[in-house]
């Protein structure tokens, strides 16, 4: 141990030396490190995940029966970002503004829903029209776009 420390005092600057190794480590820390920005396709999970929990357990409410809902997204999570426009004569310059973390969101515009589909246990006509307008109107869609359906199970 004691010949290691002599070694180690004996190297010329080696103060030098340790803090090149630090700001080395920093770095790689700071860039390599697991990013806590969630994907656009983790965003888009998150959010259709959540629209169809709180569908199911409204629909359940209204039915008083476990049902099963099947919702059919348009399209991925449309990210907005900031962006710094500058005119150079005749042409226009557009530049994404970048942080840290990447480009700086401005708004998150999430996917709308085209097609629901709702299966119940059991189901009369009365419930099965009151399921399809609230499915139409919480969701924003046509009632032509929202099918309920029973099952034998």
């Amino acid at each position: 141990m004691n010949k290691v420390l002599e070694k180690l005092k004996s190297i010329k600057h080696i103060e030098i030396i340790l803090a090149a190794v630090a700001v080395a480590v920093m770095i790689f820390i700071y860039f390599y490190s697991p990013s806590k920005q969630k994907s656009e396709n983790e965003n888009k999970y998150d959010y259709c995940q959540s629209v169809t929990v709180k569908l199911q357990e409204a629909v359940r409410m209204l039915t008083g029966d476990e049902c099963k809902v099947v919702i059919n997204w348009e399209s991925g999570v449309e990210l907005i970002t900031a962006q710094n426009t500058t005119q150079n004569g005749s042409s226009l310059v557009s530049q994404v503004v970048v942080d840290s973390g990447g480009a700086v969101v401005v708004k998150e515009v999430y996917p709308k829903a085209i097609g629901v589909v709702v299966v119940c246990k059991k189901l009369n006509s009365k419930t099965k029209a009151e399921v399809t307008i609230a499915v139409s109107k919480l969701m924003d869609i046509q009632s032509d776009r929202v099918v309920v359906l029973g099952s034998n199970k």
